[in-house]
């Protein structure tokens, strides 16, 4: 007798814009206020990006039942716009600078399944749930959307991406992950 059973795999790999994002800030393992501070000041300092970036944000990155918002943000980077990507990039924290120049602070409507978090005082708490809450913050990169490109179609991007942009993307660096 033989017994069969489902393998279990990583399938959901999107490697363009997972090779892009090895520029950014990486908080993987980081936890607590403190912490986080640190790296994101750091890096800051080392960056000349119009949008600080940071992936891979645990939830729970400042405490379990706290949520990370604009403010804790402020007190880290309050002079440049920072954006914060979960995991999975089903949520991004972005501080009170990105919100204001993204023109979401007051909030905006974004399609079904997608939200602006919004406090009781009627202004944006920081936190933004799926990609098309989070586009206008991550447009101040200046680097547009082209680094997620495919990702909403599943197909080869339109226009395809430019030489430029595929040098960005390491995808060697990117590769070493797979291994």
């Amino acid at each position: 007798r033989a017994t069969v059973m489902p393998g279990f795999n990583e399938g959901h790999m999107h490697l363009f814009p997972g090779a892009t994002e090895l520029d950014h800030l990486s908080l993987a393992g980081v936890r607590g206020f403190d912490a986080l501070g640190s790296a994101v000041r750091s890096f800051a300092a080392t960056s000349d990006a119009t949008l600080i970036i940071g992936e891979t944000t645990d939830y729970t990155v400042i405490g379990v039942g706290e949520p990370l918002t604009r403010h804790h943000l402020d007190r880290m980077l309050p002079e440049r716009p920072l954006l914060l990507y979960s995991p999975d990039h089903h949520t991004g924290w972005a501080n009170t600078i990105a919100l204001e120049q993204a023109g979401v602070l007051q909030g905006r409507k974004v399609g079904v399944g997608n939200e602006i978090v919004m406090s009781a005082e009627g202004l944006a708490t920081g936190e933004l749930r799926e990609g098309l809450a989070i586009e206008p913050v991550l447009m101040l990169s200046g680097e547009g959307l082209r680094y997620r490109l495919g990702l909403s179609t599943g197909g080869d991007p339109l226009p395809p991406a430019t030489a430029a942009e595929r040098a960005a993307a390491d995808y060697r660096n990117a590769l070493h992950f797979l291994r």
